[in-house]
C-alpha cells in the first residue's frame, strides 16, 4: 500500500464485498488489519520527497528560507547537488498564531467590580447578575 488513494479504495472494496455477502467479521481482527494499512500509508507519506516549493506550501517557510536549512545543514537534502528535496518526515513547521478561540472569555463591561470578579473566579463560579 502506498498512499492514501490506494487505502480508500483497498477499504472500500472490502467493505463492498462484505456488503454483497452480509458478512459477518471479527471487530477486533479487521481494526487491527486497517491501522496497519493506515501505518503503511504514514510511512510512505513521511518518506515523500518533496520539492522546496512543495515543502514551503506545506511549512509555512518560504522557499527561500528551506533552501537555506538545507544548504547549512540544518535540514537534510533528500535530493541531490543543484536539486534539492525535503523528506515530508524532516519538514519543520512554522508556529501558528493563537487559536481562533483565544480571547473568548473577555469581559466587555465597564464595572469594576465585574472586570475584579472575572479574574479572581472561574467562568463556572461568576454571578452574572449584576
Amino acid at each position: 500500500m502506498t498512499g492514501r488513494s490506494d487505502f480508500l479504495k483497498r477499504w472500500e472494496d472490502c467493505a463492498a464485498q462484505l456488503a454483497k455477502y452480509g458478512a459477518h467479521v471479527d471487530g477486533n481482527l479487521l481494526i487491527r488489519e486497517i491501522l496497519n494499512d493506515v501505518e503503511s500509508v504514514f510511512a510512505a507519506e513521511e518518506g515523500e520527497k518533496l520539492s522546496l516549493e512543495e515543502a514551503a506550501n506545506l511549512s509555512g517557510y518560504s522557499r527561500d528560507h528551506i533552501g537555506r536549512l538545507i544548504r547549512s545543514g540544518s535540514l537534510p537534502n533528500a535530493g541531490r547537488h543543484g536539486r534539492p528535496r525535503v523528506r515530508r518526515a524532516d519538514l519543520p513547521r512554522k508556529p501558528k498564531g493563537l487559536p481562533d478561540e483565544a480571547g473568548t472569555d473577555i469581559v466587555f463591561s465597564s464595572s469594576k467590580r465585574q472586570i475584579a470578579q472575572s479574574v479572581v473566579t472561574s467562568p463556572h463560579e461568576r454571578n452574572h447578575d449584576d
